[in-house]
């Protein structure tokens, strides 16, 4: 439990990192609902502990978070992030629920490294892999669905 809540205090962290990089505009969102399985490995890298997110994205770029966590306690968060401009303009690399991604490698220092694969048409990352700084698998968070309207 304690390294799933280290992967989700890194991907906050990625999140802090991807806003200050965006622009200052808000432009229009495409509304959608994204469901994403997170995934946490312990040391040896087994898979640990498994929640379910889901997130509501409206026009304005504000945005829901309602986590289902393995135990059945539940999460929400909320707030408001510009379009990642950054991330936007790298090469497309694959396909997750059927949306085009660019895979962005953010390096954490000391902490490690989060690799982002990052939808340009939705302006969300669908796929976000945490590891430590020697290379173990803290994290995943993949988009399993994506549903667009509110």
């Amino acid at each position: 439990m304690k390294k799933f809540t280290i992967g989700l205090i890194l991907i906050a962290m990625v999140s802090g990192v991807l806003v200050g990089i965006a622009r200052s505009r808000r432009p229009h969102f495409t509304n959608h609902k994204i469901e994403y399985k997170i995934t946490a490995y312990d040391t040896q890298g087994r898979e640990a502990d498994m929640s379910y997110l889901i997130r509501t994205r409206t026009s304005d770029g504000t945005w829901l978070n309602h986590q289902t966590m393995s135990d059945g306690t539940t999460r929400e968060m909320k707030g408001q992030a510009p379009y990642p401009s950054g991330l936007s303009n790298a090469p497309i690399a694959d396909t997750i629920c059927n949306y085009s991604v660019s895979r962005n490698v953010i390096e954490k220092g000391s902490s490690g490294n989060a690799e982002v694969y990052f939808s340009p048409d939705l302006g969300e990352n669908l796929k976000t892999i945490v590891r430590s700084s020697d290379g173990k698998l803290i994290n995943v968070s993949e988009a399993i669905r994506v549903e667009i309207g509110e």
